[in-house]
């Protein structure tokens, strides 16, 4: 993952594509314009046959155990739970 931050997140964060990044361990939270997210999904699934990148909803975001939405944050549960 770090060579995917060196190689791709930085550039991206230079030509302003990236407006926000974080990481932790296997969650990543990245933050772009609507009209960037094929571009940018396209690069990080790019990068290496073996990573998997997906995208949660606009209206709600997994992040570590958090539920992030416009007003509100809160815990989260995978069904597993």
């Amino acid at each position: 993952m770090t060579e995917l931050e060196k190689e791709v997140v930085s550039k991206s964060v230079s030509d302003n594509t990236i407006k926000f990044c974080i990481r932790y361990v296997d969650d990543t939270l990245v933050l772009v314009k609507r009209s960037d997210v094929d571009k940018v999904m396209s690069q990080f699934n790019y990068f290496h046959k073996n990573l998997n990148f997906t995208i949660d909803s606009f209206q709600k975001i997994h992040f570590l155990d958090l539920l992030i939405t416009k007003n509100l944050t809160d815990l989260y549960y995978k069904n597993i739970h």
